[in-house]
């Protein structure tokens, strides 16, 4: 952690791995940077996954319609896969988890391989 800060609860207490995530701001191809660290052991696994949104092509009317219902306002990338992707999204190549926050799969395969050290 930068300057020396704790997470929430874990001051003075380092048994069980911290875990970070860092995600890109290109909402056409989320990305997300995932790491375990265990401070005691000196130990970091990191791993990363990367998507590929597709969206449609709209008229007008439909970007307006879109922009009127606010729902971009607090979407890191102006959408949310798992609201309106019937409406904003022709293909997904990738995992949708991803693509909604955390790569699911990839933090299980991380911390199983963390436990196994």
């Amino acid at each position: 952690m930068a300057g020396g800060a704790e997470p929430a609860g874990a001051a003075g207490k380092h048994d069980e791995p911290l875990l970070a995530t860092v995600r890109t701001p290109d909402p056409g191809k989320p990305a997300a940077r995932v790491a375990a660290v265990e401070v005691d052991k000196n130990l970091m696994l990191t791993g990363h996954e990367t998507s590929r949104v597709t969206f449609r092509k709209l008229s007008r009317a439909a970007i307006e319609k879109s922009l009127k219902t606010n729902e971009y306002l607090d979407k890191a990338g102006g959408y949310a896969i798992q609201e309106s992707s019937d409406v904003l999204v022709e293909s997904l190549e990738g995992d949708y988890d991803n693509v909604v926050g955390l790569p699911v799969r990839l933090l299980s395969e991380l911390l199983n391989d963390f436990m196994r050290i």
